[in-house]
């Protein structure tokens, strides 16, 4: 997270709930078909941070199943393909694949 900034200062964001890490979007509501839209998780927590390995993304359109993704860092880049809402959600994985966060 950037030094003197909070999630919420940072467009669409929503905090986990036990506060180790933020996500934030690039674009707000609404979200366009067919345009990418960035996803930036920021892991607060140093020790998360440290057991860190990889991040799996989920994102499911209209209660479809999702589309899952893996990742190096926490960044995530998605184009919706239709109308309707949007769940994402990210798993924080170590280096055995164990999860760590969602």
């Amino acid at each position: 997270m950037p030094e003197g900034l909070v999630s919420s200062d940072l467009e669409e964001s929503v905090a986990s709930a036990d506060g180790r890490c933020a996500l934030v979007s690039f674009i707000t509501n609404p979200l366009v078909m067919e345009r990418a839209n960035t996803y930036v998780l920021f892991v607060t927590d140093a020790g998360l941070a440290a057991a860190a390995n990889s991040f799996e993304w989920s994102a499911a359109e209209n209660g479809a199943p999702p589309v899952v993704q893996a990742t190096a860092h926490g960044e995530f880049t998605f184009r919706p393909t239709a109308a309707g809402p949007l769940g994402l959600t990210v798993r924080i994985l170590d280096g055995g694949g164990a999860e760590q966060a969602s």
